[in-house]
């Protein structure tokens, strides 16, 4: 199934997975660039993929 969220990020996206950054902050600051599809589904993404610092 193919998906329709492309995320760009830079080498800060560690601080997302981490939850130092909230997703809309990521998008906002810079640090992910939602090329297209939904930004809001970044939530989703940064919660399945969250490590613990």
């Amino acid at each position: 199934m193919p998906t329709n969220r492309n995320p760009v990020a830079g080498p800060d996206i560690h601080r997302l997975i981490s939850g130092e950054l909230a997703p809309d902050r990521a998008i906002a600051t810079g640090v992910v660039e939602v090329l297209c599809g939904r930004g809001d589904l970044l939530d989703r993404f940064a919660s399945t993929f969250h490590l613990a610092a």
